[in-house]
């Protein structure tokens, strides 16, 4: 752990966060996500020490959010449970649960700005000088690639260092909004310009609506001089 917070040390499956979900929106006795969550991976292949740890990530996502993320997290447990595709909105989650995650995010987002395909040691050797030169941190960028792979972002071959970009998911416009905010509190930050938020290199797997719901209402969208108009969290 560092002072930004634990690394993703487990790879996710979308399945495995919509459990989260749901079972979070049932229940908030922690005790009994956490149990309910080992019954639902008990068939996920995972051995004991991998199970408890992948159910450690999934109740930091959903259920028990770090500290200054849980308003926002409460309300996409309530307003965005029934996206047609969750994939963005578990995207989005693990954005403000693991700061590490989104640093692997934008590291993959500007290569593939660049380039049509990124390896997992170009990632790890740029994540090491923000995170450390760390065996725990030379595992969790392959489990955070892992994890862009189980969510369809990038494809690869099984056991390739060698991933490609994929198809972009949708973010429906009531997600717009929270998926910025989730963006900033990846960041650490309180506001972003919106013409660079469409450019943000964590997003590179996601299709932001032409305009966001003003819905949400933990976010501010402010216009200021120039023209420029800016999102801040409220």
């Amino acid at each position: 752990m560092t002072g930004r917070g634990p690394v993703l040390d487990r790879p996710l499956e979308p399945a495995w966060l919509d459990a989260a979900l749901r079972i979070a929106r049932e229940t908030g006795d922690l005790d009994e996500v956490r149990s309910r969550l080992h019954v639902a991976l008990a068939d996920g292949g995972l051995g004991t020490a991998a199970r408890v740890k992948t159910v450690t990530a999934l109740m930091r996502t959903w259920a028990s959010p770090r500290q200054g993320s849980a308003p926002a997290v409460y309300w996409a447990r309530d307003a965005l449970a029934n996206e047609e595709d969750l994939r963005a909105v578990h995207l989005g989650a693990l954005l403000a649960a693991y700061p590490f995650f989104g640093d692997v995010c934008a590291t993959v987002g500007r290569v593939l700005a660049l380039e049509e395909q990124v390896t997992t040691p170009d990632v790890r050797a740029r994540i090491r000088s923000s995170w450390g030169d760390r065996r725990t941190v030379h595992n969790a960028v392959q489990r955070a690639i892992k994890t862009l792979r189980a969510f369809e972002l990038l494809t690869g071959d099984p056991g390739s260092s060698l991933s490609h970009r994929a198809e972009r998911l949708v973010v429906s416009p009531r997600a717009g909004r929270w998926i910025t905010h989730m963006l900033l509190l990846s960041r650490g930050a309180e506001s972003i310009d919106e013409h660079d938020l469409r450019s943000a290199p964590e997003l590179f797997g996601l299709r932001l609506p032409e305009r966001l719901d003003n819905g949400y209402v933990l976010l501010e969208r402010h216009r200021e001089g120039g023209g420029r108009t800016v999102l801040a969290v409220v």
